[in-house]
């Protein structure tokens, strides 16, 4: 493009932060009409813009590291980035709420039962 790497790198990052800003911005609004959201708005929009900076980042590493034909990096990328990084994590993390609500629901009947 007769661009340096850097502009390029930091031309598309903020283009990409864009878009993410706007859906954060719109979720962010609509979380405003619940209590507990409204409570918690700074820590929430602290959360949402690291969250954004670093998968932004991550996906530009990940992106050059696994890939050099953009082509086959877009038709991938994002199944590689949803199913992998994504919902492998979540899954885990659902597996584990699960186990800890089940232990304490347990706990809950022994100490029913006991008084």
């Amino acid at each position: 493009m007769g661009c340096r790497p850097i502009p390029y790198w930091f031309g598309t990052f903020l283009f990409d932060f864009t878009i993410y800003l706007g859906m954060t911005i719109i979720i962010i609004l609509t979380s405003l009409l619940y209590e507990y959201m409204s409570e918690h708005i700074g820590k929430i929009i602290f959360i949402f813009l690291t969250f954004g900076v670093s998968f932004i980042v991550f996906s530009y590493l990940i992106g050059t590291a696994l890939y050099e034909k953009s082509s086959k990096a877009m038709k991938t990328f994002p199944f590689l980035n949803y199913f992998v990084f994504f919902a492998l994590f979540i899954n885990i993390w659902v597996i584990v709420a699960m186990i800890f609500m089940y232990s304490n629901e347990e706990k809950d009947v022994k100490d029913l039962t006991d008084g």
